[in-house]
């Protein structure tokens, strides 16, 4: 890791919508869905968990795929992981198919206690993208399980609009969710999406919008296939109960182009929160292929061969009510990177830190060989781990007992049941 300039990860806020602005937007969105009670604003995050009982979905705590031969933690030569202290599966329908998991975080990120906000919940919360990025979702998976079992929720992200008849709609969310930090009653979600750029840099959603459309006199929910939106007064959802709307977004300085990593804009690729810091910061970096050409993903100087970097934003102190995600920001709105380094690796898919260590994970393939934990501090050599193949973004799980160790939790991308999971390592062990 070497230091670099910051100054590409100025960031500026945008809330509006074309002429209209987020807030109003979702406010006659909770009208127009006429909810039932009368007075229903959101749902807490134990309510969605509530949801999912009894029929599920659930997770399968420590299933014995993944640390069997060509599981996701190990490799037919013998290879493995170590120091895994726990792990889940996820059911069989979501473990294939055309979504994609990403980021993830939890409660304890949320708040110092560990802990939802606003609730007593404690739960992960992991992000996925579709097909081509055109929809993306985040899931809430319940901390305390039923015996072997944990149950989840998936929520789709949503874009309000007005739509031409004057009434306020709703379009999937066009991202890749590269990485996800869950911070007071807010979720920020990394994007460096291809497809769709004008959506990269750090969306925020607010879960205080958090709604069950199994309560709308005017939701659809029971059919899939079709549009996500307002169509002939009825709103439909694809199938999903629980949809999250967008609040706005931090973004670069350019925008509308496709990211460019060691360039400006960067790319927005995963998110990661340490804790440790006064006040909490956030971590974010960019996902750079050597293999590509310039200007894609071209080397710092002083760099061989580009890598990409990894910046820190402070976030808002914990005491007090805050608002764009708790981001900091300065009196002419803008929210600056306090510091930038060169990642010790290409291919980074996450980062994390905690009084100065950081770590990275590394993963350039899905099926072939196991990915990589980087340990590194600015100015020294990175020390290598095994990390599950597949793997992607970071999350530093502190313990509500001081002398126990924290989790380095993380999760893995690949397809079946032994390949996609969940998964936590002492960071501790040597």
């Amino acid at each position: 890791m070497r230091t670099t300039s910051p100054a590409d990860f100025t960031l500026h806020w945008d809330d509006r919508n074309g002429p209209y602005a987020y807030d109003d937007l979702n406010e006659r969105l909770r009208t127009d869905l006429r909810f039932s009670p009368p007075g229903y604003r959101y749902s807490t995050v134990s309510e969605v968990l509530a949801g999912s009982l009894p029929r599920g979905p659930f997770a399968n705590r420590r299933c014995p795929m993944p640390v069997q031969d060509s599981g996701a933690l190990v490799t037919p030569q013998g290879d493995r992981v170590r120091d895994v202290v726990d792990w889940f599966c996820l059911a069989p329908g979501d473990a294939t198919g055309p979504w994609t998991p990403q980021g993830i975080s939890g409660t304890w990120d949320s708040t110092a206690q560990g802990t939802a906000y606003d609730d007593t919940a404690r739960a992960f919360v992991f992000s996925w993208h579709g097909p081509a990025n055109d929809e993306s979702r985040v899931t809430f998976l319940n901390e305390v399980g039923v015996g072997p079992f944990n149950h989840y929720q998936h929520v789709l992200l949503v874009n309000p609009f007005q739509s031409e008849s004057g009434a306020v709609s709703f379009g999937p969310m066009r991202i890749h969710a590269g990485g996800v930090v869950w911070y007071h009653q807010y979720l920020l979600v990394a994007d460096d999406n291809r497809q769709h750029p004008e959506n990269n840099g750090i969306l925020v959603f607010d879960l205080r919008d958090l709604f069950d459309l199994s309560l709308s006199a005017v939701s659809d929910i029971g059919t899939t296939g079709g549009p996500i939106g307002l169509r002939g007064g009825t709103y439909y959802t694809n199938g999903y109960r629980y949809i999250l709307p967008l609040r706005g977004i931090w973004r670069p300085g350019i925008t509308g182009v496709r990211c460019r990593s060691n360039s400006s804009p960067p790319c927005f690729g995963y998110l990661g929160l340490d804790r440790s810091t006064t006040p909490p910061s956030v971590l974010t970096g960019e996902w750079c292929d050597p293999r590509e050409p310039t200007p894609t993903c071209r080397p710092a100087a002083g760099q061989a061969a580009p890598t990409g970097r990894v910046a820190r934003y402070a976030m808002a102190p914990d005491a007090g009510v805050c608002d764009r995600g708790c981001l900091a920001y300065g009196a002419d709105g803008s929210a600056r990177a306090t510091q930038a380094f060169t990642q010790p690796t290409p291919w980074t898919q996450g980062s994390v830190s905690w009084n100065g260590l950081y770590q990275f994970t590394m993963s350039n393939n899905r099926t072939a060989t196991l990915g990589r934990r980087y340990e590194a501090v600015p100015g020294g050599q990175p020390t290598p781990h095994f990390a599950g193949r597949g793997v992607q973004d970071l999350y530093w799980h502190r313990s509500a007992d001081p002398a126990q160790p924290p989790i380095l939790w993380s999760l893995t991308e690949g397809e079946g049941v032994k390949n996609r999971i969940l998964y936590g390592v002492d960071p501790w062990v040597r």
